[in-house]
């Protein structure tokens, strides 16, 4: 089996394989039309490692390199693992696991901190990745609209496809991105709509007459994964879209706290769920960047901990004044875990259910959910 990095030369080639793999498993797949973002613009092979046995493609699997930025407190560098396919009659050769270790050393090289993907959590567990992360949703229905929002005036606010906007309109909606969206990967103003659309998601400017005053990313069911507008504008927005589609689902990120606010006092109900699947390579950097996230939307109470997390070490986890830091030290651990569980505990909205989550004060849970339209 040989093990390479494309080149654009094999681009074709290698779109036809995904499609083929990942239709055979699912539904018809046409990556080129599913993720633009990726996969409708030359070059896509630099971040894939093939497989090919016989000059025929075996597998593959793709890094997409993201940098995450936490409001004003940081950024982490961060690898979206996609399209892992292993040709059907190829399966059970190994071929995954040597991509995927492939990948993890790439991603070393490299110097990521952690690398994110989402996947069947006990096939990926062999890889050392865990679930983490919190989506919060709500469900708006019947009782929403006649009771919550009744006295919402939607006169003058209307709605327009991404696709019937032009260049000024989509300028103005990602600078809406750039000063709503505190949690997301930093996005270039070029990919802004081909990220957007990906997914089969449907994004709609939100106006105000003729005045852009912000914009949402819906999928095809109408449910809504990424909002960005003036607060004044979200129940007129929610009531004319809810009109529409009588029921629908919206994504709330932890850290929205005014959004939060409003579809509580709105939603006929609300889940918490884990988002996608993490590994972390530099514990020290995502604790403390997330931990300095969340201060800067939370008051987190002062206090220290020492968690040793197997292999990568014994560390520090302190918060005073609403400053975050953690560092590695030589001191007897309060807790000692291996790594998946320290994500668990740590990354995960399931964490403030264990048991030893009570040494961690009002810190958990840490991560909030990444925006759909930037995933992989």
């Amino acid at each position: 089996m040989n093990i390479l990095h494309p080149d654009i030369s094999m681009e074709d080639d290698l779109l036809d394989f995904l499609n083929f793999v990942f239709s055979q498993a699912h539904r018809p797949h046409d990556f080129k039309k599913l993720l633009p973002k990726v996969y409708a613009k030359e070059g896509f092979s630099n971040i894939h490692i093939v497989a090919k046995k016989d000059d025929r493609l075996k597998g593959a699997i793709a890094m997409l390199p993201l940098t995450i930025k936490l409001g004003d407190t940081g950024s982490l560098s961060v690898g979206y693992i996609g399209s892992v396919a292993a040709h059907p009659y190829s399966r059970g050769e190994g071929i995954m696991k040597t991509l995927m270790e492939k990948v993890h050393t790439q991603a070393e090289e490299e110097g990521l901190d952690m690398l994110i993907l989402g996947g069947r959590r006990l096939r990926y567990n062999y890889f050392g990745y865990e679930n983490f992360a919190t989506r919060l949703s709500f469900r708006l229905g019947e009782g929403s609209f006649r009771h919550g929002m009744k006295d919402i005036d939607t006169d003058t606010i209307s709605l327009k496809p991404f696709s019937n906007a032009s260049a000024k309109e989509l300028d103005i909606a990602f600078d809406y991105y750039g000063k709503h969206l505190l949690y997301c990967a930093k996005r270039k103003r070029e990919d802004f709509y081909s990220i957007a659309v990906s997914w089969e998601n449907l994004p709609y400017l939100v106006l105000d007459g003729n005045t852009v005053k912000g914009y949402m990313i819906t999928a095809p069911n109408g449910d809504i994964r990424e909002f960005a507008v003036e607060e004044e504008y979200i129940l007129p927005v929610l009531k004319l879209w809810l009109a529409e589609k009588k029921t629908i689902n919206v994504n709330a990120p932890l850290w929205n706290k005014n959004l939060i606010n409003i579809l509580e006092k709105i939603g006929e109900s609300m889940s918490i769920s884990e988002d996608a699947m993490v590994k972390v390579f530099n514990f020290e950097k995502v604790l403390s960047a997330y931990l300095n996230f969340k201060a800067s939307y939370t008051d987190l109470l002062d206090g220290r901990v020492v968690i040793e997390i197997k292999p990568h070490g014994i560390y520090v986890i302190e918060v005073n004044n609403g400053k975050a830091s953690v560092y590695k030290t030589q001191e007897k651990p309060q807790i000692s875990v291996e790594e998946r569980y320290a994500v668990r505990l740590l990354l995960s909205p399931l964490g403030t259910s264990f048991s030893e989550s009570s040494l961690f004060f009002n810190w958990l849970p840490l991560v909030p959910e990444l925006p759909q339209a930037d995933c992989f």
